[in-house]
């Protein structure tokens, strides 16, 4: 949990086990409860605004946390920026995409690891993927596109822990899951910008985009364009048309690129 505006004149923090804070709560001020920790908290002249993180402990990303102590602190810049992040991104887009929720906790549970280690720690390397293993989770992102893709998925194709997948894959690839699978994203919704007329917001949900803010956004980051642009930039599609009592062909890739949907 972090204030991201306003704050209280006085915040009394204790947890079940042992952790205290009393003082002022500003901007910026974080706390981490784990999973079966109870706590006590007060608060004197509150005015702020927060956002917060709830992490099922049941699951892979839930299990990252389980040797994170609690703790509370008047600053840190790091949780701060990425719990401000995860609300922005969630009012931009009217969601949050899955995968990108994943990678993002998975790196808080590893600089919270860190925050709490031995100096001078080192995160373990490992082997990078096997081509076998590469080929399959693309052909499963592929098969699936259009689906809540999450990093649990595909790290059980491997038969891998989430975050021993998430570093083969990187080793293996040069690109993090989150940007391989974007990029997919991205040159599919490029193809059916340019092959056919279905609508942007069809597109945009065809290939996985959280809403079709998240696709415009997300496209003019990787190509430059707006989705709209782009169409009417590169857009080659002959389309079947009636108009006036005159019908058009259809060109065969059209045909073949919408079967695909």
């Amino acid at each position: 949990m972090a204030t991201l505006n306003g704050g209280a004149k006085r915040h009394v923090f204790r947890t079940d086990d042992g952790r205290d804070l009393d003082g002022p709560d500003r901007p910026g001020s974080i706390s981490f409860l784990p999973a079966g920790c109870g706590r006590r908290l007060s608060l004197r002249d509150v005015e702020w605004r927060w956002a917060a993180l709830a992490i099922e402990p049941q699951t892979a990303a839930g299990r990252a946390f389980e040797r994170v102590a609690s703790f509370a602190a008047p600053s840190d810049y790091f949780i701060l920026g990425m719990l401000a992040e995860f609300d922005r991104l969630s009012a931009l887009d009217g969601g949050l995409d899955q995968l990108w929720c994943d990678q993002m906790l998975g790196a808080l549970g590893a600089y919270l690891e860190r925050r709490g280690a031995t100096p001078g720690a080192s995160e373990p390397k490992v082997a990078p993927l096997p081509s076998r293993q590469l080929q399959r989770v693309a052909g499963y992102v592929e098969a699936q596109l259009s689906a809540e893709l999450r990093i649990s998925d595909l790290a059980r194709l491997c038969d891998l822990s989430d975050g021993h997948f998430h570093r083969a894959f990187r080793a293996a690839a040069g690109q993090t899951p989150l940007e391989y699978v974007t990029r997919i994203r991205v040159e599919t919704a490029c193809r059916r910008l340019t092959m056919t007329r279905f609508g942007i917001e069809v597109i945009a949900f065809k290939v996985g985009f959280v809403s079709p803010s998240h696709f415009a956004r997300v496209f003019r980051q990787r190509t430059g364009l707006a989705p709209a642009a782009y169409r009417r930039e590169f857009g080659t599609t002959t389309v079947l048309a009636k108009q006036a009592g005159q019908s058009f062909p259809v060109s065969a890739s059209f045909l073949r690129d919408a079967t695909d949907f």
